[in-house]
């Protein structure tokens, strides 16, 4: 048989190298041949009417929500919340009150100030009477050195009188 080879009892079965690619190409000509059915099947059309009505399709999506506008809120005063007149994602207009801040703090401050503004007030009060008196006691001593000057004239009053009441008026000018 040709591709036998005998050594004394032995015998061994030697393949050519180009005889080991025929079972493969066997292999893969029964699976083409498997695979292989006929024609594609060719896509059917159905025709139908147009009708108007409401939409119930839906899509559910996955991913990131970015915003359009972004707008930051502020408060032109600072203080605990007492009261919060919207929730979140609610649509506001222009000038419409969010929250409401504990009046509690802006009233004691208001009777804190009220309360400096009467000391004040009576401070300025007492300045003004001590400013009359000081006006008061200075036209007096400017008479009395003005009666005692023209009584030094006539000689009804010592000189050493004359010069006390002088310089009570000078200390009174200053």
């Amino acid at each position: 048989m040709p591709g036998l080879q005998g050594r004394g009892n032995e015998r061994f079965l030697r393949i050519h190298p180009t005889d080991r690619y025929w079972p493969v190409l066997l292999v893969c000509l029964l699976l083409l041949c498997a695979c292989n059915e006929g024609p594609a099947p060719h896509p059917t059309f159905a025709a139908a009417a147009v009708k108007t009505g409401p939409l119930r399709d839906s899509v559910a999506a996955t991913g990131r929500v970015h915003t359009v506008a972004s707008v930051n809120v502020s408060s032109q005063l600072s203080g605990r919340i007492d009261e919060v007149f919207v929730d979140f994602n609610d649509v506001v207009a222009a000038e419409q009150i969010l929250a409401s801040l504990d009046p509690q703090r802006f009233q004691s401050r208001v009777a804190e100030l009220t309360a400096s503004l009467a000391v004040a007030e009576a401070d300025a009060e007492s300045a003004r009477a001590a400013v009359a008196g000081a006006e008061a006691s200075y036209e007096e001593d400017v008479r009395d050195y003005q009666r005692k000057l023209d009584l030094s004239k006539n000689g009804s009053v010592s000189e050493s009188e004359l010069s006390r009441a002088e310089v009570v008026k000078r200390q009174s000018d200053s």
